[in-house]
């Protein structure tokens, strides 16, 4: 009898561990084998995804547990717009950076945590770009408002 239960427990054991296995895999398989494109910026390469659909910016980075460095999603807007970003359905922390048409940073909101959801935040004017980054990589780069930055084609 108590060998039965040592068996049940263990395959209980399995089955979590198995559960857990393939919820880590599906989370992390939402971030990208490959990129959109790469920009140069500083003679560094920085990869660009972009999300230039309804869906794809209603996504955005959503469900990832991690984001490299040197990269970004590049919201698209089909015009200039006070567009809201908030942290639905956030793993991790983001830098998000708004972008006038000519590519100036015109806003930054530093390392923005999955907790502030449901606030919405909004660029200072109407943008048409959006950068979503690392939490902090705006900083490590010495990104500031008034910095040029090339706008991935």
């Amino acid at each position: 009898m108590r060998t039965l239960a040592v068996i049940r427990n263990i395959l209980l054991v399995i089955l979590v561990l198995a559960a857990g296995g393939i919820t880590y895999w599906w989370m992390n398989s939402e971030t990208p084998d490959t990129f959109d494109t790469t920009v140069t910026i500083e003679e560094e390469p920085f990869y660009i995804e972009f999300a230039d659909t309804p869906d794809s910016r209603t996504k955005g980075l959503s469900f990832r547990t991690d984001i490299e460095e040197n990269y970004g999603m590049f919201f698209i807007f089909p015009e200039p717009g006070s567009y809201g970003f908030w942290m639905k359905d956030m793993r991790i922390s983001i830098d998000i950076i708004w972008i006038a048409e000519d590519g100036t940073i015109v806003g930054i909101e530093d390392s923005v945590t999955p907790d502030t959801y449901p606030t919405a935040f909004y660029p200072p004017v109407p943008i048409p770009y959006v950068l979503e980054t690392k939490a902090g990589e705006a900083r490590r780069k010495g990104w500031e408002v008034g910095t040029v930055l090339p706008i991935p084609r």
